[in-house]
């Protein structure tokens, strides 16, 4: 009785080539997904175009204000543009946060404490500050450590420096600069 020999087609093609031979049928790849997600401060600033910094505070009542600087150009009628206090003296009012925050056209100044909310903004031009310059270069600085400032005594909370580059500046000997200032002052009750 003769016994056949039965190969299958994968088998004599794994033996007669080195190489894998790919599945005749492929199973479908998945769809993408999707799924809820969470989001950060940083990843919704990023979202927005926002740049915003926060700063806490304890033991008084802050005011604070923002101020311009501009070399080259002239797009805010005044150096100090933004002014907030936190004026209300109940419980909780000497502890919070503040929030300042830009994008184009805008500037915000918030205070918020346990015992109120406040804030104050400026709606500019979109070609104010250095929103119309083709191309910029900025830093910021702002404080690293814990301070504690005598009531009445300035204290630089941030400074946000931009400055136009010379190969696109309209005077590449005198490129233009703005620089932003947010100081607070711990109110004397």
């Amino acid at each position: 009785m003769k016994r056949a020999l039965v190969l299958s087609l994968p088998f004599v093609f794994a033996t007669l080539c080195p190489t894998p031979v790919p599945a005749l049928a492929e199973e479908p790849r998945p769809a993408g997904t999707v799924r809820s997600s969470s989001l950060s401060a940083e990843d919704l600033a990023d979202f927005l175009g926002i740049g915003a910094w926060v700063f806490e505070y304890e033991g008084g009542r802050p005011k604070c204000w923002l101020e311009a600087e501009e070399v080259g150009q002239k797009t805010v009628s005044k150096k100090e543009i933004l002014l907030v206090k936190e004026a209300n003296k109940t419980p909780g009012a000497d502890r919070g946060k503040i929030l300042f925050f830009l994008r184009p056209s805008d500037l915000q100044l918030r205070i918020h404490s346990e015992a109120s909310r406040g804030g104050s903004g400026i709606a500019l031009p979109p070609d104010a500050l250095w929103w119309g310059w083709k191309a910029f270069a900025g830093s910021t600085t702002r404080i690293e450590k814990p301070v504690a400032p005598k009531p009445g005594e300035d204290v630089v909370l941030l400074r946000y420096e931009t400055q136009e580059l010379e190969a696109d500046a309209k005077d590449p000997k005198h490129p233009r600069k703005v620089v932003l200032t947010l100081k607070l002052a711990i109110e004397a009750d």
